[in-house]
């Protein structure tokens, strides 16, 4: 009988073969362990990103990630950062953890990752390079809050204020009047306005009417909703308006 043998000489993957030779857990898990450990170290490892990249789908893939865990190859332990939000940071071993030799809480015999899990982000490469273990958790979180604060924008605070469709066309012909005025809203600006909307009412019908008020008197900012009549009110001042002398 023949035998062809493939010689590869670049990507591929050194790894102990301790989880191949394991017994107690299934082909499923272990292959699915050898194509974590293949990832670069420095990898997100999300449920959704790793169903991405198998043929087996979500429950599958869930299934094997509990398998690992049951027999110590993959220690999950749950996180909440500062925005209340909790996420689930994985350790994964190409031996069961539990009989790895430690040395000040570190695994001696391989490199240990800690990686951000959370379920329903894509799986993304974030190429960080860090050699101090203890400071992953700090670095994620900071890192986490830089790029929501720099995603933040006028658009995305009015979406996240609310879900009514009229309300929300409102706002953004606010803020199309306010930039056409040469007076363009920043976030926190937008949000400002939106804490004096809030005070004004309570209603969505009667903000759409407030914002669709400022729009027809190129108003800079929002007042109580005024009587066609007048009703005895009295008319707002230009300096009230936001407009100078």
């Amino acid at each position: 009988m023949s035998v062809i043998r493939v010689n590869n000489t670049k990507g591929f993957t050194v790894m102990s073969n301790y989880h191949c030779k394991d017994k107690e857990i299934s082909l499923k898990a272990k292959g699915l362990l050898g194509l974590m450990l293949s990832l670069p170290s420095n990898w997100d490892y999300s449920i959704n990103g790793l169903v991405a990249i198998v043929k087996e789908n979500k429950a599958a893939v869930q299934s094997a990630l509990k398998e690992l865990e049951e027999h110590k190859y993959l220690k999950r332990t749950r996180v909440q950062d500062e925005t209340g939000r909790f996420d689930y940071v994985y350790d994964i071993y190409e031996k069961p953890y539990d009989k790895l030799p430690w040395t000040e809480n570190r695994c001696t015999d391989i490199q240990c990752t800690e990686n951000r899990c959370t379920e329903n982000q894509p799986q993304i490469n974030t190429n960080k390079q860090s050699t101090n273990k203890q400071n992953t958790k700090e670095l994620n979180t900071n890192e986490y809050k830089e790029k929501n604060n720099k995603k933040e924008s006028v658009q995305s605070v009015i979406s996240e204020y609310t879900e009514n469709k009229d309300l929300q066309d409102a706002l953004h012909g606010f803020v199309e009047m306010r930039n056409k005025a040469r007076k363009p809203l920043t976030a926190r600006a937008m949000k400002l306005s939106l804490n004096e909307l809030d005070k004004l009412a309570v209603d969505d019908v009667t903000k759409v009417a407030i914002v669709n008020q400022s729009i027809m008197h190129n108003w800079l900012t929002f007042y109580k909703l005024q009587n066609n009549n007048n009703g005895g009110q009295r008319q707002l001042t230009r300096k009230e308006m936001g407009y100078a002398f």
